[in-house]
């Protein structure tokens, strides 16, 4: 899950966060890297409250996972 800290980026949910997982698919990390920050600046505009942020991140997590299958 994401950290939010005020004035701030979520830190970058990298394939090596998840259970078991390395960080050996550059493409899953650069997708998670932009979709959550994408994500996190939505909340920031007060595009999306707290309980859609964390939606919303499962689901940018999810489509990442699913464009970038582990090799």
């Amino acid at each position: 899950m994401v950290a939010l800290i005020s004035g701030s980026p979520p830190p970058v949910e990298t394939v090596s966060d998840q259970e078991g997982e390395d960080d050996s698919n550059p493409g899953l990390t650069a997708c998670l890297a932009k979709r959550l920050v994408d994500v996190q600046k939505m909340k920031e505009d007060g595009i999306i409250d707290d309980s859609q942020f964390d939606v919303f991140s499962k689901r940018a997590t999810d489509l990442c996972r699913a464009q970038n299958p582990a090799p």
